[in-house]
């Protein structure tokens, strides 16, 4: 049983120590998940081919459930999957060989033409199946608030012009007919099929595989949810009333939000935006005076000495303070778990240790979000996060892209 696979092949499993046993383990699940995967790929060509005949078999789910333990389900799917898949010759040949587990490949099907499936081949084999997914979602609602942005310039220009409220819709609902109809002739072609759900009011954005239930029930994946959706769940009612001008005020200042961010927003996030305002002009700027401190404490000696790539403790603390330990990506309530170099460490190693680990160019994020990064899909990295443009194709000529390919290609496994 152990005589391929273990690393001491005279050994008796007994006496094998806790790591080794782990690592062993670990080899031959990697060495089962990848026979199995290779396995459901070829399904489709044993249906087509009918290689089930003659052998005591009457289908390919009689195949599938006696030599490979694969359930009627999934075999229904991969066969699904290999008829969509027909004009997509060279993301067929990945599912055939089991290069690409078959669910990831059924992700990105919607978004995939003939001209850019060499790009999705590129995204299926860099990035794993949880930041694939993360991606889509944001893309997704990266296009639609671009449409609601557009809109909302639209309406306001109306409002200027005293047009009446029914021309209003009606423009509004022409533009953004025209808007989704360009989206499938241009670069976002691929991913205009699907636009998420929005309630101005609730501020709850459903993105294609993101359920919210209705009620006080919980969302069947609470974890997805932006900042403010999960915030709904345990939330106080506050019941107050303004005097006009205060009030004319608020709305203005609610206005000016949406005309800077080119989305709608709730009242929720204009409170969170007006206390953030109040919270900047009590407290002094602690990033800065930071940063101050640590470029008083460099010592010549420190100087001369080669930039390591462990960040200071202070510039952690300060990283993580300013996102509240959360990652910094728009949206994303996950945990900071990587922190992140906007210009690249690499790029930058020639810098001393304060230049090269300075705050304003560290940001925490999720592991789903970094491999992204690292695939070069964001278009303006040198903003704040939640400012951040994720690309359909990362920009090749960029020196970033040159040391994200090495980054890529050290964290695929052996």
């Amino acid at each position: 049983m152990f005589h391929n696979t273990a690393q001491h092949d005279t050994t008796d499993p007994e006496d094998l120590t806790a790591r080794e046993l782990y690592a062993q383990c670990q080899k031959i699940g990697l060495l089962a998940l990848k026979s199995r995967r290779q396995f459901i790929g070829l399904l489709p060509l044993v249906e087509r081919r009918q290689a089930y005949l003659g052998r005591g078999l009457y289908s390919t789910y009689d195949f599938a459930a006696k030599l490979g333990g694969i359930s009627r389900d999934i075999v229904t799917e991969v066969l699904r999957l290999d008829r969509q898949l027909k004009d997509f010759s060279l993301v067929r040949k990945l599912l055939y060989r089991g290069s690409i587990g078959w669910s990831k490949i059924r992700m990105v099907t919607a978004w995939l033409t003939v001209e850019n499936q060499k790009e999705w081949i590129e995204k299926l084999e860099n990035i794993s199946n949880q930041a694939l997914a993360l991606y889509l979602r944001d893309f997704t609602a990266q296009q639609y608030r671009r449409l609601q942005g557009s809109i909302v310039d639209t309406e306001s220009e109306s409002i200027q012009h005293n047009q009446p409220f029914g021309q209003l819709t009606q423009q509004s609902y022409m533009l953004q007919s025209s808007i989704i109809e360009k989206s499938g002739k241009n670069e976002a072609e691929s991913f205009g099929a699907e636009i998420p759900e929005y309630n101005r009011e609730s501020s709850s954005c459903q993105i294609p595989g993101q359920i919210i239930s209705k009620g006080n029930e919980q969302p069947t994946n609470y974890s997805s949810l932006s900042k403010f959706d999960q915030l709904a769940y345990e939330r106080e009612t506050f019941t107050f009333s303004l005097n006009r001008k205060i009030a004319a005020k608020m709305r203005l200042f609610r206005q000016k939000l949406e005309k800077d961010r080119k989305e709608l927003i709730t009242w929720e996030e204009v409170m969170v935006e007006f206390l953030h305002h109040i919270e900047k002009k009590e407290e002094p700027d602690i990033q800065k005076t930071n940063v101050q401190k640590i470029n008083l404490q460099k010592s010549k000696t420190e100087e001369e000495m080669p930039t390591s790539r462990h960040i200071p403790a202070l510039v952690r603390r300060i990283v993580l303070r300013q996102y509240d330990g959360l990652c910094a990506f728009n949206d994303c309530a996950a945990p900071a778990e990587i922190f992140h170099h906007t210009r690249r460490f690499s790029l930058t190693d020639h810098l001393s240790k304060a230049e090269t680990h300075d705050p304003n160019f560290i940001k925490p994020l999720c592991k789903p979000h970094e491999r992204i990064v690292h695939n070069t899909l964001i278009e303006n990295e040198e903003v704040d996060p939640v400012h951040w443009k994720l690309l359909v194709s990362p920009n090749r000529q960029s020196e970033k892209y040159a040391v994200d390919q090495v980054v890529i290609g050290y964290r695929k496994p052996k």
